[in-house]
């Protein structure tokens, strides 16, 4: 089994930029619970979710 990891881009920490997180587990397996639930959860939160090859990014809602 791949080792699953969350590559953070550019100053999650700093909230008034935007911010992209680069979920590769997500990209990779987008059709499994883990990837629909996290996705999900996320677009809840406000987040936008997309795709761009075989990477998935979110950008934070302005604040």
């Amino acid at each position: 089994m791949k080792r699953k990891e969350i590559d953070l881009v550019d100053g999650l920490l700093n909230k008034s930029e935007l911010a992209q997180v680069r979920l590769s587990v997500v990209a990779q397996r987008l059709g499994t619970p883990l990837g629909v639930g996290l996705i999900k959860a996320l677009e809840k939160a406000g987040y936008q979710v997309y795709t761009q090859g075989n990477a998935t990014y979110v950008s934070p809602p302005i604040l």
